[in-house]
């Protein structure tokens, strides 16, 4: 950057969003003056004006599918004979556009976006930003995605009454106005007109003449989150407020990580900064601008897996990464536990209890003949594993380790069949644990107890349930099987592949049930850099509308389409989107309709959902 180009206080070049919004803080909050007049010493911020802002923007709401500019433009100029507050409120609402367009990494031109609404005033139409150092070319700190866009006249609305705020108040804790209980991060703006083109059906001559109704529809009037306020909370104290936007997140990292941390911290923000703490001390470090987001750490909390139970299923939509995402949280979870360990199994129809438990398998020929033996199954052996693990903590808890049993496909396999004595062992209540030398938690026998030898066994055990050391006991009657409480099983299933309903009772109850849908904030994380991502997402959520609406296909939201199949496109034109519609869109479309329609049908139901995805 040029040396002339300072911030307008002098204080020091404007570099990066932090620089930036020091200058913003010093020339607009406390001098109260114009940042896109750095040569004026005219006093902006006053209560005249941001009550302007108040009463004919905040307290004056328009609904309706006019522009946000033609909005605002009949909110704050044509309704209004010209006031001398006019113009102060025009060029505030200006800046709380700027200061809205600080946090996306993505922001493209920010002049842009204020210079139509400088416009809206001719005093301020012919404003230069060109050479404004306040519009340097600097790169935000969090990712926005498509709610931060659509939700800007309650985003800028919040900015309204924070300035509202912090004129009026004798607080100079700019942190503890935001973190009030009046002022905590939801909005809304009173709606008193509807503001649409073609209203009820009918256009005047040029077909585009806007009409008020001053009876507009109000159901939405409720108080909005809004992620400025997250975004205002980081800009003030970088320290000890992380850079994300989305109470979402926030709300996933504190309980995710709170669990495994016993934090009980209950202010949002300060939990996730002691959660910080104590991931930077297991090393787990990252070069990225965003701790929370680098992949090892993100897959923990964004996985959805709360592990609250030791028995999950999880079902949805083909394609909503259930499998993957568990995998992946397990995989970084690892990092954190730095003791444990995962098995992934696909379930299929031939998949039996000899494959699960326990059978007798051929193990080679001997003379022509072939052997047989018997062997453990993949769960029983990490039943064993994991038994062996909670005696060898007792001396030493560190070497406690957590195993994960992931059973892929589920459903497709015949389940009581495969289970057997599992259903009786698999409750939280009765799995194994050792307490003061004794076993607690269900024991049994399977049908191939006679022929165990020492390897088959998961737990010895006498008639008082006193542990017993495996080279000593001798007598097969102390020999069980069990399920220990440091395993976790868990299924995943696409609920079209075959229904819900083949699970019976009494496998469904021992399960804790988490339904999938598409996720479109992976979506927005793959294509944040492309400037028809707005778009496209809107697309995504029109074509799995038109698959579960009465109007589309009229299917229930298990047959939606989940993200990976939004994610194949190498980049988002046109052309990458046909072909991805041709090789996996409207493959599965079709085997979806087959069933309900005829071929005539299914192909007029493909053409007019082929329409909706398109950019």
């Amino acid at each position: 950057m040029s040396e002339d180009k300072k911030c307008c206080a002098n204080t020091e070049s404007i570099k990066d969003y932090k620089s930036a919004f020091e200058c913003f803080k010093q020339r607009f909050l406390v001098e109260k003056k114009s940042i896109f007049r750095c040569d004026s010493d005219d006093v902006v911020l006053t209560p005249d004006s941001i009550n302007y802002l108040i009463n004919y923007f905040v307290n004056n709401g328009y609904s309706g599918d006019a522009s946000f500019i033609e909005k605002i433009k009949h909110q704050l100029i044509e309704s209004h004979q010209k006031k001398d507050d006019q113009k102060n409120a025009i060029e505030i609402l200006a800046t709380a556009v700027w200061l809205w367009k600080v946090p996306p990494a993505n922001a493209k031109d920010r002049s842009v976006s204020v210079k139509e609404i400088l416009k809206l005033h001719s005093e301020l139409e012919t404003i230069d930003l060109e050479n404004n150092p306040f519009f340097e070319d600097f790169t935000g700190f969090a990712s926005t995605g498509t709610y931060y866009n659509t939700n800007k006249p309650i985003e800028l609305a919040y900015i309204i009454k924070f300035f509202e705020k912090y004129i009026n108040s004798t607080e100079s804790d700019l942190i503890a106005i935001l973190k009030s209980d009046d002022f905590n991060g939801k909005m809304k703006i009173i709606t008193t007109k509807d503001y649409s083109k073609y209203k009820d059906g009918k256009k005047d001559k040029s077909g585009t003449e806007l009409k008020i109704d001053n009876k507009p529809y109000t159901s939405h009037d409720k108080a909005r989150t809004v992620s400025i306020h997250n975004a205002l909370l980081h800009l003030f104290d970088s320290e000890n407020y992380e850079p994300i936007l989305s109470n979402d997140h926030k709300d996933k990292i504190s309980k995710t990580f709170k669990k495994i941390f016993n934090i009980e911290e209950d202010d949002i923000d300060m939990s996730i900064i002691q959660i910080k703490e104590k991931l930077l001390k297991l090393n787990i470090y990252t070069n990225q601008p965003h701790f929370f987001y680098e992949n090892n750490i993100k897959n923990i909390w964004q996985g959805g897996l709360d592990f609250e139970s030791k028995n999950m299923i999880l079902h949805g939509a083909p394609g909503t990464g259930k499998t993957y995402s568990t995998e992946e949280t397990i995989k970084a979870r690892k990092l954190i536990e730095n003791n444990s360990e995962y098995e992934l199994v696909q379930f299929h129809s031939s998949y039996g209890y000899e494959d699960f438990i326990e059978g007798i398998k051929p193990i080679g020929l001997n003379d022509g003949q072939m052997n047989f033996a018997l062997k453990n199954g993949i769960f029983k052996q990490m039943c064993i594993d994991a038994f062996n693990n909670l005696i060898e903590s007792q001396s030493d808890k560190t070497k406690l380790k957590t195993f994960y049993f992931i059973a892929d496909e589920i459903n497709r396999a015949e389940l009581s069949r495969v289970f057997g004595e599992l259903l009786l062992c698999l409750e939280d209540d009765k799995r194994l644990k050792i307490i003061d030398g004794k076993v607690v938690g269900t024991k049994v026998k399977l049908p191939n107890s006679a022929l165990w030898e020492n390897d088959h066994v998961v737990v010895f055990a006498d008639n008082e349930d006193q542990l017993l050391e495996k080279s000593k006991s001798t007598d097969k009657k102390e020999w069980y099987f069990g399920v220990p409480e440091n395993v976790y099983f868990i299924g995943t299933m696409n609920d079209i592949d075959r229904s819900v309903d083949s699970f019976d009772m009494a496998l469904r109850r021992r399960f804790v049930w988490k339904h999938y849908r598409c996720d479109y904030d992976v979506v927005e994380h793959k294509y944040e850099s492309d400037a028809k991502l707005e778009g496209y997402i809107k697309v995504c959520q029109e074509l799995n509308n038109y698959i579960t609406n009465e109007k589309g296909f009229n299917l229930n939201n298990s047959y939606e389409l989940g993200q990976s199949y939004f994610m194949k496109p190498n980049k988002l034109t046109q052309k990458e989107l046909d072909r991805v519609w041709i090789e996996h869109i409207a493959p599965i479309l079709r085997e979806y309709l087959r069933a309900e329609y005829n071929q005539n049908e299914i192909e007029q139901h493909l053409q007019k959902a082929k329409e909706l995805y398109k950019i």
